[in-house]
């Protein structure tokens, strides 16, 4: 996630996505890379590269379980700002929560963060039996 993370906010001009999902990380691809930009020179590679460090933060999102009780609360917050978190969840087997804040740092939490717009972050559909 923190690569993702990273690498959007490079890309926004400093801010975090609206949501972490598929739909809004396509959206930024093709804002960024533009006809005019993949015809130049290493368009295509500088392409595969940001796809390469976007893709594994969606993977993880949908690795999550219910029981992890993520969320995501970076609308609109710009990176650098240390004493805001930005997504957080419970790992398995884990008693205290993992939070990720704007300034990129990682710290535990014996409960989750308390803010009001946080969305939660849909876990993937559980095979049928």
């Amino acid at each position: 996630m923190i690569e993702t993370f990273r690498e959007y906010s490079r890309l926004s001009g400093g801010f975090f996505p609206t949501s972490v999902d598929q739909w809004t990380l396509t959206q930024l691809i093709y804002r960024e890379f533009t006809s005019d930009r993949m015809q130049k020179p290493g368009g295509k590679q500088e392409l595969a590269e940001t796809q390469a460090k976007l893709q594994p933060g969606l993977m993880f999102r949908v690795q999550l379980p219910p029981e992890a009780d993520a969320h995501y609360a970076g609308n609109g917050v710009a990176l650098g700002a240390a004493d805001t978190p930005i997504f957080w969840y419970r790992p398995k087997d884990a008693k205290a929560y993992r939070v990720v804040y704007a300034d990129l740092s990682v710290r535990e939490a014996d409960t989750p963060p308390s803010v009001p717009d946080a969305l939660p972050v849909p876990a993937p559909p559980s095979p049928k039996e």
